[in-house]
């Protein structure tokens, strides 16, 4: 599948934009954000922004309206849970504590960044269950304050009939698992079938 976001450069370029303000004073009809809306539903994607140590979402792009069924401004965490297919919520669950995990050791650390690359089912706004890709590029930034952000991108993945029931899991410092997911990416990492997932407690 061709997209127009490849590698990603125009979420890094929103992350500096944005990070001096802690992404609290985007424009939504800024000609930048207007673009990435509008390359992101080509995409099938929608992004946000969390500060992990307030366990808070910061911002949300205006397509998990159409992903999930949820406007961006009522966008909370427990929404992804509730989303979710039932057979995939031990595995979100057991996976989020690893996320904050990590997250906390950034914070201590002072440095760093780090990749989690995974995918779920969730239901969209028409109440149908679609394959997801769930990509976290995690970072420690000391402006405008310290913390970890998280910049989180969901992308539907349901062309790739190959994956289920098997199952994505990347977690560590290679950047390249945090681009536009394609059949190699998608086959690279960890791949997990139910059962061995739960013999690693994933």
């Amino acid at each position: 599948m061709k997209a127009l976001i490849d590698n990603y450069d125009l979420y890094f370029r929103f992350i500096e934009d944005a990070l001096p303000g802690g992404f609290k004073l985007v424009d939504r009809k800024s000609p930048s954000i207007l673009k990435l809306e509008e390359l992101t539903a080509a995409n099938n994607q929608f992004f946000l922004v969390s500060d992990l140590m307030a366990l808070k979402i910061i911002f949300t792009s205006r397509r998990s309206a159409d992903m999930l069924g949820v406007e961006p401004d009522d966008l909370d965490p427990s929404v992804f849970f509730k989303s979710m297919h039932p057979d995939d919520q031990r595995r979100y669950h057991t996976g989020q504590t690893k996320l904050f995990n990590l997250a906390h050791r950034i914070f201590i650390e002072k440095t760093g960044r780090a990749v989690i690359s995974r995918n779920f089912r969730f239901k969209n706004s028409s109440g149908e269950y679609v394959n997801t890709l769930v990509q976290y590029y995690l970072f420690f930034s000391d402006v405008p304050y310290e913390t970890v952000f998280l910049f989180q991108v969901l992308t539907d993945i349901s062309w790739f009939t190959n994956l289920m029931p098997w199952f994505h899991f990347y977690i560590g410092r290679d950047p390249s698992f945090f681009r536009y997911p394609d059949e190699y990416l998608l086959q690279m990492g960890n791949i997990f079938t139910p059962g061995n997932l739960r013999s690693l407690n994933l």
